[in-house]
């Protein structure tokens, strides 16, 4: 790779931060071309992506970056790749920690969102969190037992008072 292949890598790392909800940095060493381009198929599903590059490369394009990027950084060792999150950063979370399970060559070495860098542990719960859906469907419950449970109480306040 020449100078400027890899500054145009560079380049798109840096846009790939500037334009994803999050990124996970994941180890993939062992696994094979296959099972690779697998995980890739499934992450296009979920509108994420991931990017192979050098540990240098990733580096240098989050040298400039702000927002909890650049501590991100300091993780980038070894035979690492990233996945960029364009939608549910937990719906992404889940995806590699279920793959992780059934690949045991991958795993999540961290991730950054909301400006913040989350080690493998705080990852995984995060991927442990049910999904919107079910998080707005308990609150619809909750927020209906409480009106349903102040309607019984006014209509026996009513009553009382017809007695």
């Amino acid at each position: 790779m020449n100078r400027s292949e890899k500054q145009e890598l560079v380049s798109v790392l840096r846009s790939d931060f500037s334009g994803s909800t999050g990124a996970f940095l994941v180890n993939y060493k062992g696994m094979s071309v296959a099972q690779v381009e697998k995980l890739r198929t499934q992450l296009r599903g979920l509108d994420a992506h991931f990017r192979v590059a050098k540990a240098r490369l990733m580096r240098i394009a989050v040298e400039e970056l702000d927002g909890g990027v650049k501590e991100f950084g300091s993780n980038f060792e070894g035979q690492v790749g990233l996945v960029f999150s364009h939608g549910d950063v937990a719906r992404i979370a889940k995806k590699l920690f279920d793959y992780a399970r059934e690949v045991n060559a991958l795993s999540v070495v961290s991730s950054v969102f909301e400006n913040r860098v989350w080690n493998a542990e705080q990852t995984k719960a995060i991927a442990n969190l049910p999904s919107r859906e079910v998080l707005l469907t308990q609150l619809a419950i909750s927020l209906n037992a409480s009106i349903a449970g102040l309607a019984r109480v006014l209509n026996k306040v009513a009553e009382a008072k017809q007695a």
